[in-house]
């Protein structure tokens, strides 16, 4: 049977028509933007890129962090750094777990691990098998794109 054509019908087909021809139009005079020019151009400037898709691959490896501490033990570094800047591998692996990354926060940090060199103690000692240094090598990319496309607004502006 038929549904009898309604006030509150007409009204949702009409929302729809004029939407999705708003849409086509929209995408028709913006120039060739991409959904993704759009995005960073909204949250790049917040400090939140897009997940690369090889992060996004491995982001459940990245988010089982339980907070044992078992990296920060082994870990060469934790036992001659400076304390403020560096609080351990698991740190960083608890701040790439977020919803939203804290990349800003993790910069002293990240730059130390460039010094950690390929000892991969953390790794071998943690209990969920977290891929240490490859979440801070994701981080570490975030952290340098952000900071390129901060550079590029400033040349864009001034």
């Amino acid at each position: 049977m038929a549904n009898p054509l309604t006030l509150q019908r007409v009204y949702a087909w009409f929302f729809i028509g004029f939407h999705g021809v708003k849409g086509w139009v929209t995408r028709a005079l913006s120039g060739g933007r991409t959904g993704m020019d759009v995005f960073r151009e909204n949250y790049l400037g917040e400090g939140l890129p897009p997940v690369p898709p090889q992060a996004r691959q491995m982001y459940h490896r990245f988010v089982r962090c339980t907070g044992c501490g078992a990296c920060d033990t082994v870990c060469p570094i934790t036992a001659t750094a400076d304390p403020l800047e560096w609080r351990g591998p698991m740190a960083v692996v608890i701040s790439m777990s977020r919803a939203a990354p804290h990349y800003a926060e993790c910069l002293p940090a990240l730059r130390l691990f460039d010094q950690c060199g390929s000892c991969r103690a953390c790794e071998q000692v943690c209990p969920e098998a977290i891929p240490v240094k490859t979440v801070a090598r994701f981080m570490r990319d975030a952290v340098d794109e952000i900071e390129l496309d901060r550079s590029r607004a400033e040349r864009a502006a001034g």
